[in-house]
């Protein structure tokens, strides 16, 4: 059977390496990429490699400007890393604390504003949404399900340009956003459909639509949602994340709750 290592060709292969200093080489010629780097434990068993692959085959052929790209792989050392688009700005709750702040100090200039650093208007905001919107259609028309669709997963550039990613499930700044269940998986249990969330088992992020893929679409409008209100909310924040793993048995729904600006 072919390996999913070979199921695509990424445009650069990556060393990662240490270094004690990195000369500052100008702009002229050299241009500084933000990127995100995520990367599997060394010596992990050959099945979580093998998910690692196949996970990243598939985002590598992924080609829409508000989808973050694969920009290369490691893969002949551990730990093994893919090379993923990032943005000037962050992730959007960040980005949203961030406005709200400005605006509450009176606003910008108007090169800031130009730049997307300035406070957000109600049309940018639409603009970010659509943005959203549009990067999931583009997953959906390729049958890939994004399963963890939250404002943590979203990056801003400049000019309020969007991208979505599915970097946060890594990152130790998110770590509280997630339920660990039994067997180790760590699942966005807010943000998954309510019967997806009793499948446990499952630990990829974005992947190939199966049967009930599209009852994975859950998440769209509480993020939209929270993105009105330039806040990066959450969904139900005071209830605890064990709650939520114990509401498909009891066959029960939470009752609204606030949005508040933990990002």
């Amino acid at each position: 059977m072919r390996s999913p290592a070979l199921s695509f060709a990424p445009k650069i292969t990556v060393h990662l390496c240490e270094a004690e200093a990195i000369p500052d080489y100008g702009t002229s010629t050299f241009h500084k990429k933000l990127v995100i780097v995520k990367s599997l434990w060394r010596g992990c068993n050959e099945a979580n490699k093998q998910e690692f692959l196949r996970e990243t085959s598939w985002l590598a052929s992924v080609r829409d400007v508000n989808v973050a790209r694969v920009l290369g792989v490691c893969t002949s050392d551990e730990p093994f890393c893919v090379i993923v688009e990032h943005a000037e700005f962050g992730d959007l709750p960040r980005f949203l604390q961030q406005q709200a702040r400005l605006a509450a100090a009176g606003g910008a200039d108007t090169n800031s504003i130009t730049n997307g650093t300035g406070p957000l208007s109600y049309g940018s905001l639409i603009y970010l949404a659509t943005q959203i919107a549009s990067g999931m259609k583009y997953l959906e028309s390729r049958d890939l399900v994004h399963r963890d669709l939250a404002a943590r997963n979203c990056v801003v550039g400049k000019g309020y340009s969007l991208k979505i990613t599915d970097h946060a499930m890594y990152w130790s700044r998110f770590e509280n956003d997630y339920y660990v269940s039994d067997t180790k998986a760590r699942l966005p249990i807010r943000w998954m459909a309510w019967e997806r969330s009793a499948q446990q088992q499952e630990r990829r992020v974005v992947i190939r639509r199966d049967a009930v893929g599209d009852t994975d679409a859950v998440c769209p409008g509480p993020l939209l949602g929270a993105n009105e209100r330039a806040s990066g909310g959450k969904l139900q924040p005071l209830v605890p994340k064990r709650w939520y793993a114990a509401l498909p048995d009891e066959a029960t729904r939470l009752p609204p709750g606030d949005i508040r600006p933990h990002g």
